[in-house]
């Protein structure tokens, strides 16, 4: 017969067992479920489609902004600005995004959408990112981060980096048109402080905005696409 002791010993060693699993399910949870507000967007590991054809095409991929001419509507006041360089290698780059200052930020949130969407603060300063492919010093066409669907196809994702200098939320819908249709777009986005993903994806019934796609969405393979337009 097992002393009182005995028992108790093994009553704990299961216990403690127990709350072994019960931590590991409860981070591994948490880590499938990360809090985009939580995560740094600053650094740009970039993965590009079919890289490896591009080694010897693209010698290095620029980070830049435009800044200076929507406040004023002069065009010719468009102004662009190279913030960080990577060596295109091994078909992919990474990209470290410095902070952007006020100067930099060349507008404000609510000059971006429409009144029929609730802002939570309308003069949060923004500025939107763009790269560049550079052969032999020249620029020779541009990078986008999409999942490669038909652009009009439901499940299509295109996703940008966008800079704000406060947190922001924007929620709501709003009718759009072009010259051929009418489409609703849907808004659940809400932006931190410095860089974020801003990802659009195409439904059959218009187009949802949102920053916090789940990973686990089988159509969220993005990858970066050059669109080369100047052979070298």
């Amino acid at each position: 017969m097992k002393s009182v002791s005995s028992c108790s010993r093994t009553f704990m060693k299961k216990m403690f067992n127990f709350v072994l699993i019960i931590a590991f399910i409860a981070a591994l949870f948490t880590s499938c479920h990360e809090d985009p507000q939580s995560v740094d967007y600053s650094k740009i590991t970039g993965i590009v489609n079919e890289g490896n054809s591009y080694n010897n095409r693209i010698d290095s991929v620029y980070a830049f902004i435009y800044t200076g001419y929507l406040d004023n509507g002069n065009y010719q006041s468009v102004k662009s600005e190279v913030i960080a360089k990577a060596k295109f290698q091994n078909g992919g780059f990474i990209l470290q995004l410095p902070p952007l200052s006020n100067e930099q930020l060349y507008t404000t949130i609510g000059k971006i959408y429409t009144d029929t969407v609730i802002i939570s603060d309308k003069n949060v300063r923004v500025n939107f990112l763009n790269l560049k492919c550079i052969s032999d010093g020249y620029n020779i066409g541009a990078m986008f981060y999409h999942n490669n669907l038909n652009r009009l196809d439901s499940g299509y994702l295109e996703s940008e980096y966008i800079y704000c200098d406060k947190p922001v939320t924007i929620n709501g819908s709003t009718k759009a048109s072009n010259w051929y249709s009418f489409t609703t777009h849907y808004y659940a986005i809400n932006l931190k402080k410095g860089w974020n993903i801003l990802t659009k994806k195409m439904r059959n019934n218009g187009i949802e905005f949102r920053t916090n796609f789940s990973s686990n969405d089988p159509s969220a393979d993005e990858k970066w696409y050059p669109s080369i337009i100047m052979a070298r």
